[in-house]
């Protein structure tokens, strides 16, 4: 049983009983343009959706704490760094 939640003109849904399930459901949907995307917040607590790269890269500059779910092959790495000056990054690419 799920619960839908439209929030950044994405529809997500939301686990509403103990059983789970939400992820695996939009994974189990994705259309072949489409992304799964994870939010949580206070307002609604954990939300899976699907959108397009594209809407995806237009909401991620507003820091609402979404992320993509890495479910299709090849999986590349990615970090989030946040930083104001860039310090934080110069370290972290001298170290790898």
């Amino acid at each position: 049983m799920f619960k839908t939640v439209v929030y950044k003109k994405i529809n997500f849904i939301k686990n509403a009983s103990e059983n789970g399930g939400a992820m695996n459901q939009v994974l189990e949907n994705l259309k072949e343009n489409e992304i799964c995307v994870h939010v949580q917040n206070q307002k609604s607590g954990r939300m899976w959706g699907a959108t397009t790269p594209d809407h995806l890269l237009k909401i991620i500059d507003k820091n609402i704490g979404a992320y993509e779910v890495i479910s299709k092959f090849p999986h590349k790495a990615f970090f989030d760094i946040d930083c104001e000056d860039g310090t934080q990054l110069e370290v972290f690419k001298k170290k790898n």
